[in-house]
């Protein structure tokens, strides 16, 4: 049975200005799975997104400029259209582009090497693009890429208040004080980073996705099978009082149902 979240059936929402019908979303989780991890870094410092390796030539720094300038309003527009009902808060946009220097001076000990697109906590409306990034080329990043990034960093901003109501609640384990974590190792906050690649994939009419959230689409899919496409929804669009309370009872659950690998013993010499 198909799970009831994320491409759309038919035309794009945002295409003829019509709102999300999620009766009418469906999506085969294996089909979205990157298979590849992201680091477990706060949302005030870039995160680490990486491609697949598409079989296309990957974007020089001037193409991505102008394919970043030119499309950041386009995409404002159809993560603005096809959430319309849901969006409480939609700063406006400014793109920021990063040379590889900038990057270093300005986040001095961060690995910002791996860098594609990110937004910082505190400037929501602020995305921004390393356009010189290593990754381009490493991975083969492709104008289809940045625009699935473009996508998710939008969606970035029109949920900070979700993204950091989780991270407050989920940030530290009550147990050890580091973050929690489900037992693949995958950071619990990071069901938010799940969650923005299903709704990138829901505003871009894709199934699959360039992102290195694999686990925590796995996590999230789990999420809204739990509580529902609808009330998920209010609670990442409008950090909605109710729907955030069935939210963190569900991710309580599935916590608690996570089965821990048992630990293996240590080596020991004779």
């Amino acid at each position: 049975m198909p799970h009831p979240i994320a491409s759309l059936n038919g035309s794009r929402a945002a295409d003829n200005g019509s709102a999300v019908d999620f009766s009418k979303l469906s999506f085969d989780p294996q089909e979205i799975a990157s298979g590849k991890h992201a680091s477990d870094k706060p949302r005030s410092s870039p995160v680490v997104r990486t491609a697949l390796g598409p079989t296309s030539v990957a974007l020089k720094p001037d193409e991505v400029k102008a394919l970043a300038t030119s499309f950041l309003p386009v995409a404002q527009k159809i993560v603005d259209s096809t959430f319309a009902n849901y969006i409480k808060l939609a700063p406006k946009l400014q793109l920021k582009l990063w040379a590889p220097e900038q990057m270093r001076a300005n986040y001095k000990g961060e690995n910002t090497d791996g860098v594609i697109a990110y937004t910082d906590t505190g400037r929501p409306g602020i995305i921004n693009v390393a356009y010189k990034s290593p990754m381009f080329n490493k991975f083969n990043v492709d104008a289809t890429d940045l625009k699935m990034f473009l996508l998710h960093e939008v969606l970035h901003t029109r949920s900070a208040a979700f993204s950091a109501n989780i991270g407050e609640t989920y940030g530290k384990s009550l147990v050890d004080g580091r973050p929690a974590t489900f037992s693949d190792g995958s950071a619990v906050r990071g069901i938010t980073e799940g969650l923005t690649e299903i709704y990138t994939l829901m505003a871009s009419q894709q199934k699959t996705s360039p992102s290195s959230y694999g686990r925590e689409l796995k996590w999230a899919v789990k999420l809204i099978e739990k509580v529902g496409p609808e009330s998920m929804a209010k609670a990442y669009f409008g950090n909605d009082v109710a729907s955030m309370v069935q939210v963190k009872k569900a991710i309580n659950e599935l916590v608690a149902a996570d089965k821990r690998a048992p630990e293996i013993p240590s080596a020991r010499s004779h």
